[in-house]
């Protein structure tokens, strides 16, 4: 593990008063267990996993941690019952309908709502093809993408709250204290968590806390199967393989009872999940029948029934290419054709066409598979063997898919494939888990890029050659900017302790409420070796505004400017950030006392 380090906006390094080392590692495993019982055993936990396609909330109390529920009953089911509501909203003249209120191919309808608060999600290096394009955003949605997706929160949260209150009595839940999870792709964009928050909040779903999709997939069939198949030093590949998107981590059993966990790999994924299959599948009715002809065909309920068919029946139940299948459109009238293999209004569909469809999704999900092993291998210098007990989890409603299962089997016939029982509700059970006591902890992730901010380091004319050179308004030296990171990519970020970094803010003589807020840009970089400077590969994140209004006078140093004499001030102060779940937080730290958190734009 790499150390880190508080460091100056002069860039010189000072060793960090780290916190001592926390319980871990192979040897932990004899440990005594802990206590878990909660102190509150009234606590309701209630967690949601907000989905591209489908949607679900949980809910436990943390006295029962055993005990997790799924909101079963939906409106519009029809008397059925699923662990999860399609994510689907529709704004019309009859007022808003949610989930299984609405027909999934009538007009109006908006979908892949998740996927709309972080369009920067695009194709990646594994698809040669360019077939996972970036999502859209249509240009006639009826509200911005994060209140879309807000009315969709809010009305599955009012909505488990009845089903919740009548199982327990709406007096008692009253009387109950609440704390929530939700749920986001372990490579969202740090923005895409921030609008994903917002759209929670506005729902009423409040306080939030963010667990990673497949961090909440593993701590649930980890702590399944914890006492039938897993041991410390094991090692798991968790792929959350859902409708719009796939997410892959990568995790090191540390401990048992409780169960400790280390991410050996950064997160990957993308847009690869199983709306593809279907998209490719009407591709596949407009070259069979026309475009003209699919143009209105795709309008009637013949249409809309051969896809639901497809989607419910026909790519659940697919594994491997094998005989021709026939797909109905009647009543509808299609015209005849041997070639296209269109008779008495039904198309053939062959084993081989029905194969295509899988190719792409499958095939980049089991190249990332790959990639993680890999990755992990390397850091946990052991290769991965069924003799071990390392495994595969596939989660997530495409992770049920047998086809997915026999690629991913196929390039990794040394380590058993698991799609564990319940896996399409895995992951948002696996959230609700994460806050209940002590039951499960990730007790180190992995960065998956580095963070930083730009800074004013004194000018070394042997070391900055080529940079330009500014002076500084109040101390008069010469500096030239150069990147301050926090956090290194691929560094081990352990959840218990803080990182933090040493600046300096000058001030006016008599400065103003504005001249205390010290305004930072939190950059990013993606590249294995950061940049020391600013440039073409160091991008934005957020920013960050630092409010000092509120230091002690005693920290404030009285100085003079060389060249006139002018006064200033100087406040010292050490810029603090924290993994909470999966995003970041930020603090700041004056004369050894801790502040109010800073505030992070984006």
């Amino acid at each position: 593990m790499k150390k880190w380090f508080k460091v100056s906006n002069s860039a010189t390094k000072a060793p960090s008063k780290a916190s001592p080392k926390g319980k871990g590692g192979a040897q932990a495993s004899t440990a005594p267990a802990e206590s878990t019982v909660d102190r509150d055993p009234r606590r309701l936990v209630i967690g949601l996993d907000f989905g591209t396609t489908f949607s679900g909330i949980a809910f436990a109390f943390a006295g029962k941690p055993e005990e997790i529920h799924c909101v079963l009953d939906w409106p519009g089911a029809t008397g059925r019952q699923f662990p999860k509501a399609p994510t689907l909203v529709q704004y019309g003249k009859q007022g808003f309908a949610w989930g299984y209120q609405v027909e999934p191919t009538a007009e109006g309808v908006v979908s892949c709502v998740k996927l709309l608060l972080d369009p920067g999600q695009s194709h990646q290096s594994y698809d040669p093809k360019r077939m996972f394009k970036k999502v859209p955003q249509p240009p006639d949605l009826p509200k911005a993408p994060v209140d879309i997706a807000t009315d969709y929160i809010r009305a599955m949260y009012s909505h488990a709250l009845v089903y919740i209150e009548q199982k327990l009595g709406k007096e008692y839940m009253e009387l109950l204290s609440k704390e929530f999870v939700l749920t986001v792709p372990a490579v969202w964009s740090d923005k895409a968590k921030d609008l994903t928050i917002k759209a929670a909040e506005g729902a009423g779903f409040s306080p939030v806390t963010l667990i990673k999709e497949p961090e909440a997939a593993a701590l649930f069939t980890i702590h399944q199967l914890q006492y039938k198949t897993v041991n410390v030093g094991d090692a798991v590949v968790v792929v959350d393989a859902g409708g719009g998107t796939a997410d892959l981590l990568t995790y090191e059993i540390q401990r048992l009872n409780p169960m400790k966990l280390k991410e050996l790999a950064a997160p990957m994924g993308g847009i690869i999940g199983s709306t593809l299959i279907n998209r490719l599948f009407e591709d596949w009715i407009k070259l069979k029948v026309g475009p003209e002809r699919h143009a209105t065909l795709s309008k009637t309920e013949a249409y809309r029934s051969a896809l639901k068919t497809f989607d419910q029946s026909t790519k659940v139940q697919f594994e491997s290419p094998g005989a021709d299948q026939f797909v109905s459109f009647a009543p509808e009238a299609l015209n005849n054709s041997e070639p296209q293999g269109i008779k008495n209004n039904f198309i053939k569909l062959t084993g081989t066409d029905l194969g295509g469809f899988f190719e792409p999704s499958c095939t980049a999900i089991a190249g990332l598979v790959a990639k993680q092993i890999g990755m992990a291998t390397k850091r946990r210098n052991k290769v991965f063997s069924a003799k071990c007990k390392d495994a595969i989890f596939l989660v997530g409603g495409f992770g049920e898919s047998k086809c997915l299962k026999h690629h991913v089997s196929f390039n990794n016939t040394h380590i058993e494939v698991i799609q564990p029982i319940d896996a399409w509700s895995a992951i948002v059970k696996g959230a609700v888990l994460s806050k209940l006591p002590r039951e499960v902890i990730v007790e180190s992730t992995i960065a998956p890029r580095h963070y930083g901010v730009i800074t004013g380091t004194i000018y070394d004319p042997q070391k900055h050659q080529g940079q330009n050179i500014y002076e500084a308004i109040w101390d008069q030296t010469l500096r030239v900017d150069e990147m301050l990171w926090f956090i290194h990519k691929n560094e081990d970020i352990v959840m218990s302790r803080e990182k933090s970094q040493t600046f300096f803010h000058n001030l006016p003589n008599d400065p103003t409420r504005g001249d205390f807020i010290r305004e930072y840009v939190l950059m990013m970089c993606d590249e294995d070796d950061a940049s020391k400077y600013p440039d073409d590969t160091v991008r934005r994140c957020c920013k960050l505004n630092v409010d000092l209004k509120g230091i002690p006078k005693t920290s404030i140093q009285k100085l003079k400017r060389p060249s006139d004499g002018l006064k200033y001030s100087k406040v010292n102060f050490k810029l603090i950030v924290r993994s909470q779940g999966a995003r970041m937080v930020f603090s700041y730290e004056c004369g050894g006392k801790e502040y109010g958190s800073v505030e992070a734009i984006y």
